[in-house]
């Protein structure tokens, strides 16, 4: 039976009286009131929605408690599907088009998120995007594993992250980072390495080939040396290369005795390293520009059979050996003291 406000009446008051405000069902209209509109199409008909509006009753809907209607309902809708559409363009960036899909694109990954290994998810960046610019993007934790990274990939420590990669192993010759592939990066992580090797015993290797850009990494080795360059290029910006057994850096030529090109440390702090601060030897070519070398067990700098580029801007003191130590070909002046900040003239060492 419809509801209307008043009684029974004439056949069809029925529904008269469900649409209309006031009477009972079936009486007439007051002269000059205006009749009732048609719903247009794509309107709603009911005025309290699927749920029923304040004290009223929607089409199909339960009746709806006082004080919870249409419009109060429809208003958190929209603001909910506000706030979903703005978390939505976020997520995809500024140029995220309508009806774009969601998410990161191809070759990002997050640690842990998508993955709990860094070394699984540099892996599956680097074949995402086998052309190189696949990223992953690791969170706050030490992470106690070996990084062997075969392809081209980025891994940083996401924003505020305090990330350490760790590997201590009684096996001989594995680095905890050890690249052998050209658009590899480090960033913002700190690298930590023990193995019982005599050679290669690097914490970071870069072997002949490979093309390392280390950027704001803090490298060190409890058994060798921190960052070795073994044939390989590298780019060591604004990183510490501070307190392992051997050297800070050990850059070395390839199997020829040769170079593919030169390699950089720049802005670095080379400190508290057991055999000295950097070694580059065996035809390797090397620039070091605007780094503090202090406080090592050896020489600040040995120049050995290599080809030094351009050796400028840095502080090299208070090292035990001197400050920089050239060999085998390489003249006292490819340190020039005009260009550098030395408590000794180079000599050989």
């Amino acid at each position: 039976m419809a509801r209307g406000r008043g009684g029974a009446g004439r056949p069809g008051g029925a529904r008269a009286g469900a649409r209309g405000r006031g009477g009972g069902a079936g009486e007439p209209r007051a002269p000059g009131r205006p009749r009732p509109r048609r719903p247009r199409p794509g309107r709603p008909r009911a005025r309290g929605g699927g749920a029923g509006g304040a004290g009223g009753e929607g089409r199909g809907g339960a009746p709806g408690p006082a004080g919870s209607g249409g419009g109060s309902r429809r208003g958190a809708a929209l603001g909910a599907a506000a706030a979903a559409a703005a978390a939505a363009w976020e997520a995809c960036g500024a140029g995220g088009a309508v009806g774009a899909p969601e998410g990161p694109p191809a070759g990002f990954l997050t640690v842990p998120g998508n993955f709990q290994s860094i070394s699984e998810a540099a892996t599956a960046a680097a074949r995402a995007v086998p052309g190189g610019g696949g990223v992953v993007r690791v969170g706050t934790g030490v992470y106690r594993e070996r990084l062997v990274l075969e392809g081209p990939v980025t891994i940083e420590a996401a924003p505020g992250a305090d990330v350490e990669v760790r590997h201590e192993t009684s096996s001989p010759y594995e680095s905890v980072a050890d690249v052998s592939a050209p658009g590899v990066t480090l960033r913002g992580l700190r690298l930590r390495h023990s193995s019982k090797s005599v050679a290669q015993n690097y914490a970071v290797l870069v072997r002949e080939g490979a093309r390392l850009a280390l950027e704001r990494c803090d490298v060190a080795s409890a058994t060798g040396t921190g960052l070795g360059v073994d044939g390989g290029l590298v780019l060591a910006r604004d990183c510490v290369l501070s307190g392992s057994k051997g050297y800070g850096a050990a850059v070395l030529g390839d199997l020829l005795g040769g170079s593919p090109g030169e390699s950089v440390i720049v802005g670095c702090t080379v400190e508290r390293n057991g055999a000295g601060g950097v070694l580059a030897r065996g035809g390797a070519r090397v620039a070091l520009e605007r780094n503090r070398v202090e406080g090592n067990g050896g020489f600040g700098l040995e120049l050995v059979d290599c080809l030094p580029g351009a050796v400028r801007g840095n502080r090299i003191r208070g090292n035990a050996g001197g400050s920089v130590a050239v060999a085998q070909g390489v003249p006292p002046g490819a340190a020039d003291p005009a260009a550098n900040d030395l408590d000794a003239p180079p000599r050989a060492p």
